[in-house]
């Protein structure tokens, strides 16, 4: 049985999401909770992101003021808006050294 490939997750600054954009990888903040619609706001500096789940659980993890990755499909629209397929947390990376280490990989394309 051949297994289906998924494409791969672009890594992006909120900003930068655009409606071309299938599946996206943005790290940013949790700012907002809305436990009845399973959704959240992301916030990553540049913009700020609906992001909406499926599974209670994983939507259970987050919170308020954590630091997130969030890996899923882009949804069309006037907001941006992301159906989360994976939410990573982030609350003990080194945000110093992430900053240094994205910029050097920024400075050598």
């Amino acid at each position: 049985m051949e297994r289906k490939r998924r494409l791969p997750a672009v890594e992006r600054q909120i900003k930068d999401i655009s409606p071309e954009d299938f599946r996206v990888r943005i790290n940013g903040v949790v700012v907002d909770l809305h436990r009845d619609t399973y959704t959240a706001m992301v916030d990553d500096g540049t913009g700020r992101a609906i992001v909406q789940f499926i599974d209670p659980d994983v939507f259970g993890m987050l919170k308020e003021g954590g630091f997130v990755r969030i890996i899923g499909k882009v949804v069309p629209g006037d907001e941006t808006m992301i159906d989360v397929e994976v939410a990573q947390d982030m609350s003990k990376l080194d945000l110093g050294l992430y900053n240094r280490a994205r910029y050097v990989a920024e400075s050598l394309r």
